[in-house]
């Protein structure tokens, strides 16, 4: 009987193959890592655009119910009137499908009636979130006044919330909410 060699390690074939086998799924990884990359970023980006919405929001329980920025467009008579629905969308692209009432804009901004309407001396959250002197973000808001029974005395106010941001090669991108203010006249 004769004796077999000892085994020596792997030959430069079997190498080779590995370092194919190994390359080509790190290879088929790589786009799940770009996807996921994009996909935190989107996450980071909506979480800032609704921690902006809701400031807003508490800011607006905080001002007068007679303040000019809680003007309404119009008086509806449900939450689901066409009117106040045909609003919630923006579209997405930078020229907006629907053009709302107020915007935080310093500058003259073709997508609101009204810019700049949070003024200087705002006291909540800047729209530049990452503080080099642009804003990332746009709030929008609509107020409409709400009178179920057709009274002519509005029960409150429902002001739109709408916090639009550019997500570069995707595009235009939005979060929405609304609050409720209460007409203080129809308080018992």
């Amino acid at each position: 009987m004769s004796a077999r060699p000892a085994a020596g390690g792997f030959t430069l074939v079997e190498a080779m193959i590995a370092s194919a086998i190994l390359a080509i799924s790190l290879a088929a990884l790589l786009p799940l890592q770009l996807m996921g990359v994009r996909m935190n970023r989107w996450s980071e980006r909506t979480l800032d655009a609704s921690l902006l919405g809701t400031d807003l929001s508490e800011n607006i329980a905080r001002w007068n119910y007679s303040d000019p920025r809680l003007a309404p467009l119009t008086t509806v008579s449900s939450f689901s009137d066409s009117t106040l629905v045909a609003t919630w969308d923006m579209g997405r692209y930078a020229q907006a499908t629907r053009k709302a009432q107020f915007s935080d804009s310093p500058t003259a901004d073709q997508n609101a009636t009204g810019y700049d309407s949070l003024g200087a001396s705002y006291q909540g959250l800047s729209s530049d979130v990452n503080g080099d002197g642009k804003a990332d973000f746009t709030r929008y808001w609509n107020v409409y006044a709400i009178d179920p029974t057709g009274s002519g005395t509005p029960n409150g106010k429902l002001i739109q919330i709408i916090v639009r941001w550019n997500e570069p090669n995707v595009g235009w991108h939005q979060v929405a909410l609304t609050t409720f203010k209460r007409n203080p006249a129809n308080l018992f």
